[in-house]
């Protein structure tokens, strides 16, 4: 049953990699190796690492608060994409709830993009 559990995780992972990875909204930083895909939203717009962070800080918060979707949150020094060194606060999926379906992926996407663009608009 593990190697199962395993090659779902990975499955879902690509999914969710597959789907981040045309479109517009978001920028994913990793290729998957097994069930990590780690992400920013950005509403498709070129941002400053400091407005990056300020709209993916609150998600995560908004997520945390309300507890329907995880998804981890972590520092890293930026490679480039907005501020080469600066810290970057990316999003990140790690499915372990063998429970979790495509479309429980394709939901949390669209609460993502739904806070995302909320935030967006408050200062």
């Amino acid at each position: 049953g593990l190697d199962e559990l395993i090659t779902k995780r990975h499955s879902l992972a690509m999914y969710l990699w597959k789907n981040l990875m045309k479109d517009k909204d978001f920028i994913v930083l990793n290729k998957v190796d097994i069930n990590s895909v780690a992400f920013f939203y950005t509403g498709g717009k070129d941002r400053a690492a400091e407005e990056v962070n300020r709209i993916n800080k609150a998600i995560h918060a908004g997520l945390i608060e309300e507890g329907k979707y995880h998804l981890h949150q972590f520092s890293i020094p930026d490679s480039g994409l907005f501020e080469k060194g600066s810290l970057v606060y990316p999003l990140r999926f790690m499915c372990g709830n063998p429970n979790v379906t495509t479309r429980d992926v394709d939901d949390m996407i669209k609460y993502v993009r739904t806070l995302g663009k909320k935030i967006e608009k408050t200062k």
